[in-house]
């Protein structure tokens, strides 16, 4: 009967077929000759099939088997499935319009977390990921945002979490970042900012990139539409998630057609700096200027005094930059002084040996005390308009042996922190590894880009 049903379809004449074609291969073939046949309009009838193939079609049996149901919302087994979102949080956000953007739509947990000391901080952290779990209603499961410690090793994870009495708790946790390699290309159209902007590179890593060349490179005057850069540097994680940038690890700055190369290389006793892939040191005695970014507003030599008027001698160089802006030992040495010192205001004097020294005058605030050794790049002080200063600015000089010289020469000044035999070595291994990471970095770029 089961047979016969099926066959009283065209569906059912196919199921028939499968249902029996691989055990008995001839019988299924004959029947769907048959089949095709019938369906033809064929003048053959089943009758004159084959009797083997008849008595094959005779042992066909009936066999029933029992089917479970597949789980529903009424099965007490049957699993609820979760929703997993992530947004940014965003500046004007609040706790709610965060929730509201997560999909999360549950009033008891949005009071919870307005009102918990800790929970209460989440929309807060603006540029952050913050990641939910609901159920299917909305009913918030879980809510995690990770954020990174001022120390540059650690992270923050902040949780709200539901527990198996459905009671939600908030909880921080410590965790330390991880490192991870990034390899990055850009070409300049306009500024190093502008093309770190265009190709998705942290902004501190063009910090890092200006201060590594910044004695080989003229980045204010002499950069060139076209010239390139290619970057390895360390990308903070938590839990892999992207917690900013850390240390350039290597760089190629192609500057009108001239290359410039470094890597960071740290010796056994803990001392690190950058070298050409050569092995030469990139450290200068002194850095070509104690701001990030300059404008000369005053040379050294004779001018016109900005506040008593008349030809006078001006002993430094005048940096125009805004109120704040932080000021860097130019060099190695010793805090000489630091307080007021008349029409020059906030004033530190540091020694470097040698007979040279620097001077920095008018500062809105002074970092350093006097006898402090204090190390090259290190924070002097803020750019201010103290003592006799028409605006924001710094005053700065350089002496050798008491005269004053202009800051040129400071800056024809170089040292060298050369590397032993054995150091050398472990140098050039390195920088071979470096160099080969170096010639990928712009295929790297363009696949990240594509």
């Amino acid at each position: 009967m089961l047979f016969q049903s099926l066959l009283s379809t065209r569906y059912g004449q196919t199921l028939a077929l499968i249902a029996f074609s691989h055990r008995h291969a001839r019988a299924a073939a004959a029947l769907a000759a048959a089949l095709l046949m019938a369906g033809a309009g064929g003048a053959y009838a089943v009758s004159q099939a084959n009797a083997s193939n008849a008595e094959n079609l005779a042992q066909i049996s009936q066999i029933t088997e029992s089917v479970e149901h597949l789980a529903t919302n009424a099965d007490p087994h049957y699993a609820e499935f979760s929703l997993y979102r992530t947004d940014i949080v965003r500046k004007n956000d609040s706790n709610a319009s965060l929730l509201k953007r997560l999909g999360v739509q549950d009033a008891q947990a949005l009071r919870f977390i307005n009102q918990d000391a800790l929970a209460q901080k989440i929309s807060s952290y603006a540029g952050r990921n913050a990641q939910v779990q609901t159920d299917a209603q909305g009913q918030l499961q879980s809510l995690m945002l990770r954020y990174p410690q001022g120390d540059g090793l650690r992270f923050t994870r902040l949780s709200v979490k539901r527990d198996a009495a459905g009671q939600l708790q908030a909880a921080e946790e410590t965790g330390y970042l991880q490192t991870s390699p990034r390899l990055a290309y850009a070409t300049l159209r306009g500024s190093v900012y502008a093309a770190m902007d265009a190709n998705d590179i942290p902004t501190a890593v063009g910090d890092q990139l200006i201060e590594i060349f910044s004695n080989q490179i003229d980045f204010q005057r002499n950069l060139a539409r076209g010239d390139s850069f290619k970057i390895l540097y360390e990308e903070l994680q938590a839990d892999g998630e992207e917690m900013g940038a850390g240390k350039v690890l290597a760089a190629e700055f192609v500057n009108r057609k001239t290359t410039y190369t470094a890597a960071w290389f740290q010796t056994v006793d803990g001392k690190g700096g950058y070298y050409t892939l050569d092995g030469e040191s990139l450290r200068k005695s002194y850095l070509a200027a104690p701001l990030k970014f300059t404008r000369v507003t005053s040379g050294f030599g004779m001018r016109e005094h900005p506040v008593w008027g008349g030809q006078r001698q001006h002993k430094g160089v005048d940096y125009g930059a805004p109120s704040g802006t932080p000021i860097m030992s130019v060099a190695d040495g010793t805090v000489k002084f630091a307080g007021w010192q008349n029409g020059y205001g906030n004033a530190v004097e540091v020694v470097h040996g040698n007979g040279r020294s620097t001077f920095y005058a008018h500062m809105s605030k002074i970092a350093v005390r006097q006898g402090q050794k204090i190390g090259q790049g290190e924070l002097v002080g803020n750019v201010g308009s103290t003592g006799w200063s028409t605006g924001p600015h710094l005053h700065f000089e350089f002496r050798i042996n008491g005269e004053f010289q202009t800051p040129d020469t400071m800056a024809r000044e170089t040292g060298s922190n050369p590397l032993g035999s054995k150091a050398r070595r472990d140098f050039a291994h390195m920088a071979q590894e470096w160099r080969e990471q170096l010639d990928n970095a712009r295929a790297v770029q363009i696949a990240s880009n594509s």
